[in-house]
């Protein structure tokens, strides 16, 4: 206790040790949103947020900003992998987190704007091409991918807030059919299409996607789970004792707690914990089985664009399997992706320059894009995203009171807050 004292007071020892009825480790989009659900169904519960960040998160407020359903041929090899009934499973999962976040926190306060989305191809025989479904042959599907998309937007919602049930908010994604025809780009650009680069080829419209302000997002939702009376600490990393992060506290000393848990600051004391860490769950349940595999997404920022390209490339852009996408704010490109390019070095938690994604990515904005050589690039970053094997989110018990939510597969602004409810919902019912 002498070392502890010596780094807080006594007042936040008080404050933080507890005992909490939740603790929730990982301070992300769906960390937060479990948070807010147990607090709206059980308000007496004393629910803790823990984050080792003091500023942001590792992908919550590190990516492009999409709201989003996924392209059509990102789907396609979903579809693949899941199945119909999977895919659907997956697609209403989204639907239901992006309407979470719509009617929880409203568009103004997370800088909404209803776009619309188009998945560029690249010429066949282009180095962009290359393993990558041509528009050729994700044109069969869209008929049916178009239906299943209408079908998984029509689920319930399952959580509305009281206070935004009146509220009218665009509801701009259930327009069909969802994914367009198939359009050259002159389609797109009939004044002058030679604008595009030489690699591309042409487009599949998407009716409607979202842009949003991801620190802003992160921000709101921070204040609405203290506005609920959710404490949130950012500083405080947990550490484990050996393979062990909690230790059990023996029944017969009756406490009204089961677990302790050590950070690098002090003990805490809980009933049932829930790790919400994605990217970084491999650190902390290094022997969790099957376990959540972290890959780095790289991100790049143009300078001022002229206003010829700005109005071209207005929107949400995917291309190649979603690995890459792409969209204007401020007057600005922001472009990132390409850890396919090479999935060994970019599979860590590191934030660091792949000089070879950056590469690829220059050069994709210049043969594909259309974009100048000499193009000047303001500022560069990385996120971290966590994956499945399976390609959907575990979201499940590991032990008594240990709950896991995490492998959003790149698609947490969408997942995270459903996957979130869900979780405290299971939490919940077990407690």
């Amino acid at each position: 206790m002498a070392d502890i004292q010596k780094e807080l007071s006594y007042w936040e020892i008080q404050a933080l040790s507890g005992p909490w009825d939740f603790v929730v480790v990982g301070a992300g989009v769906t960390g937060l949103h479990a948070a807010i659900e147990i607090k709206r169904q059980q308000p007496r519960l004393q629910v803790l947020i823990l984050e080792s960040r003091t500023l942001g998160a590792v992908a919550s407020t590190r990516n492009a900003g999409f709201l989003c359903l996924g392209s059509p041929s990102e789907l396609q090899e979903d579809w693949t992998k899941l199945g119909e009934n999977g895919l659907m499973e997956l697609l209403s999962a989204k639907w239901a987190g992006i309407q979470r976040t719509l009617h929880l926190l409203g568009s103004k306060a997370i800088g909404l704007r209803n776009v619309l989305g188009y998945e560029v191809f690249a010429r066949g025989n282009s180095r962009f091409a290359q393993a990558v479904p041509h528009h050729e042959s994700v044109l069969p599907i869209l008929p049916r991918l178009n239906e299943i998309m209408a079908q998984a937007s029509n689920f319930p919602i399952p959580f509305i807030p009281k206070q935004r049930k009146n509220e009218s908010i665009k509801d701009k994604s259930r327009h069909t059919p969802y994914f367009g025809d198939w359009k050259p780009f002159h389609g797109l650009n009939p004044v002058n299409p030679s604008n595009w680069g030489p690699d591309a080829s042409g487009c599949i419209p998407i009716a409607w996607e979202g842009q949003v302000n991801p620190f802003l997002l992160r921000e709101s939702l921070l204040r609405y789970a203290r506005n609920l009376g959710i404490r949130v600490q950012e500083g405080l990393q947990v550490t484990k004792t050996g393979t062990n992060i909690l230790s059990v506290v023996p029944a017969s000393s009756k406490p009204d707690y089961k677990y302790n848990l050590k950070t690098n600051l002090l003990d805490i004391k809980l009933k049932s914990i829930i790790y919400a860490t994605n990217a970084l769950t491999c650190n902390l349940l290094s022997n969790l089985s099957p376990g959540i595999i972290p890959q780095r997404g790289q991100m790049w920022a143009s300078a001022a664009l002229n206003p010829v390209d700005l109005a071209r490339l207005n929107g949400n852009f995917h291309a190649d399997r979603g690995y890459l996408y792409y969209r204007t704010q401020q007057g600005r490109l922001l472009l990132g992706g390409g850890r396919n390019q090479d999935f060994a070095s970019e599979q860590t938690d590191e934030w660091s320059e792949n000089q070879l994604i950056s590469n690829y990515l220059k050069s994709y904005s210049v043969e594909v894009l259309g974009l100048p050589e000499n193009m000047e690039w303001e500022s560069r970053w990385s996120g971290t995203m966590g994956f499945t094997v399976s390609g959907l989110p575990q979201c499940r018990q590991l032990q008594d009171g240990e709950w896991l939510v995490a492998g959003m597969n790149g698609m947490g602004m969408a997942l995270g807050p459903e996957m979130g409810r869900r979780v405290a919902c299971m939490a919940l019912q077990a407690f």
